[in-house]
């Protein structure tokens, strides 16, 4: 009886471990996605305020880039 219950209760705690765990590594991508757009929108308001920076040799900037693959 007291086996069962250690058992049932080391299955929870492992249920809750796996699930913080889950949530902890989501957090950590959803922030590097967060950190790459801060510093796409920085970088496109240092290429759009700039004479002398691009985004690359063909494209000023993301907007230029972006209208031109979508057209």
């Amino acid at each position: 009886m007291e086996k069962e219950r250690i058992q049932e209760e080391m299955g929870t705690m492992f249920t809750e471990y796996k699930e913080a765990e889950s949530k902890f590594h989501s957090n950590n991508v959803q922030a590097d996605i967060f950190e790459t757009f801060q510093r796409r929108i920085q970088n496109e308001a240092k290429f759009i305020s700039s004479g002398d920076e691009r985004l690359a040799a063909e494209y000023k900037s993301y907007h230029e880039f972006f209208q031109v693959k979508v057209s």
